[in-house]
């Protein structure tokens, strides 16, 4: 088995296991709205003969289940288990489900923006509800305080 880092870099086996175990490294990306769940995972390990060109060798794994309707359970779609050789190329193919089989969209500028996925962070620059209201509060004139 040949081991490798999300750029490609080889790896060794013990090396590849802590990575493995740090679930920051390896979730590249997840998407889960209760009715799909979509995610790139760096998985960075492959056959001998696989990484005869290293570049291509298949370091990604799109993961794409539905939930079922009768007990929740996952079904994995014929895209789960898809290996990719680069994160670009995994991110691509997931954005490109995530689109596709959700209410998320693209902007103008192409980025995804991510409709119902309870893995997405808060963005550090939303106002807490505490500092909205002291916001509001601030009674300043040009606030419009109630």
């Amino acid at each position: 088995m040949k081991y490798f880092d999300r750029e490609g870099r080889p790896l060794t086996s013990e090396e590849w296991l802590e990575k493995r175990a740090d679930t920051a490294y390896n979730v590249v990306r997840q998407f889960d709205n209760g009715k799909v769940y979509i995610a790139i995972e760096w998985y960075g390990k492959c056959k001998d003969r696989e990484a005869v060109y290293q570049h291509l060798a298949p370091l990604f794994r799109l993961h794409f289940q539905t939930y079922s309707d009768v007990d929740g359970r996952l079904i994995p779609d014929p895209q789960d288990g898809k290996m990719f050789g680069t994160e670009q190329e995994a991110i691509e193919a997931y954005e490109k489900q995530v689109v596709r089989r959700t209410e998320s969209t693209r902007d103008d500028d192409g980025n995804v923006v991510e409709v119902g996925n309870i893995h997405t962070p808060v963005s550090p620059d939303a106002p807490h509800s505490e500092e909205a209201v002291a916001m509001i509060s601030t009674g300043d004139d040009d606030v419009g305080v109630w």
